[in-house]
């Protein structure tokens, strides 16, 4: 349930984020190829996006995201930018910078 909550938040946020930028959801639609209605959705809290998804609307949206898995005493930083492509046993901080910045 934990989770469940979270998402709706990030997806709430993201709408906001969303609508500030004027990005409608009929172009989001058409740059991350999942339905309006699905989106919509997935904002209003009705469904959880995968992390895939989640991942693409933030890419489409400008933002970045960074999720944070705790297992037992464990913390591993996933940082996405564009897919998961990094997962670290670093803070979430340090995982950000390390997303970032620009590579070589």
């Amino acid at each position: 349930m934990g989770v469940l909550m979270d998402t709706r938040k990030l997806m709430r946020q993201l709408r906001e984020e969303r609508c500030r930028r004027g990005i409608r959801l009929i172009d989001l639609q058409e740059a991350v190829g999942y339905h309006r209605t699905a989106i919509g959705n997935w904002e209003r809290g009705k469904y959880s996006p995968p992390l895939v998804a989640l991942d693409d609307l933030c890419q489409a949206i400008g933002v970045v995201l960074i999720v944070r898995f705790e297992c037992g005493c464990r913390r591993l930083a996933a940082v996405t930018v564009g897919r998961v492509r990094s997962l670290a046993p670093l803070p979430i901080e340090s995982a950000a910078r390390r997303a970032l910045e620009p590579k070589p």
